[in-house]
């Protein structure tokens, strides 16, 4: 099974390529869901309790992400120690969508990673393709706001994301988003037509074929 990593900043447009391809067919997982299903993990919150206080719980005893994520994004550190925390249970709930596609036998999966920082990561290690959705920061910054985000708090993210730079200097693809949602969605649609045309040249190898754009 090909695994087709979408990552971004936030408000880059990562989730319209993920949505895209989706429409187009293909299984797709994002990461941050499995993240919030992390959460409620017993183990997880009891190592996040010992980290960063009981004021991350509601009356309820689940975690408040908006509480642990004002601490969590405050300070590196903080974010280091919340997603080491986590990963290993996402990267379990990960491995086990991936077990049930392939009894599917699906050819494809797109997922978006939005904590990506390096190809080395145990996820991000198996991703055929990695696919990175870049936008000027000013377009981004009025996307998240008009989707009720205070700018405070997104600064504070992109802060302890890495930059667009370093995502494309790791990436096999690059999609610029200064446009439209719909420009974006048009990117996306021929890359994967070029793309799933390459693939399937090359498991007949006697068909021609090209290489599609983007750093392959």
């Amino acid at each position: 099974m090909k695994q087709i990593f979408i990552i971004g900043g936030m408000g880059s447009g990562k989730s319209t390529v993920r949505q895209t391809l989706e429409q187009l067919g293909v299984p797709a997982v994002d990461l941050d869901i499995l993240g919030h299903k992390a959460l409620a993990c017993d183990s997880v919150k009891k190592q996040l309790k010992r980290t960063f206080g009981s004021s991350i719980f509601d009356v309820n005893g689940c975690v408040d992400r908006a509480a642990l994520a004002a601490i969590a994004f405050a300070y590196s550190h903080n974010t280091r120690m919340l997603n080491a925390i986590c990963m290993p249970q996402i990267e379990r709930l990960y491995a086990c969508h991936l077990c049930e596609l392939e009894k599917q036998h699906r050819s494809y999966v797109a997922v978006e990673y939005s904590t990506f920082t390096t190809r080395n990561e145990p996820l991000a290690c198996k991703a055929d393709v990695l696919i990175a959705v870049v936008a000027p920061l000013e377009a981004r910054l009025q996307r998240l706001q008009q989707a009720g985000w205070s700018e405070r708090d997104i600064r504070a993210r992109i802060a302890q994301q890495i930059s667009d730079d370093q995502r494309k200097q790791q990436a096999d693809v690059v999609f610029y988003n200064d446009g439209t949602p719909g420009k974006l969605a048009e990117q996306t649609v021929q890359w994967w037509r070029s793309y799933t045309r390459c693939t399937c040249a090359n498991m007949f190898p006697s068909s021609k074929h090209q290489t599609p754009s983007g750093k392959r």
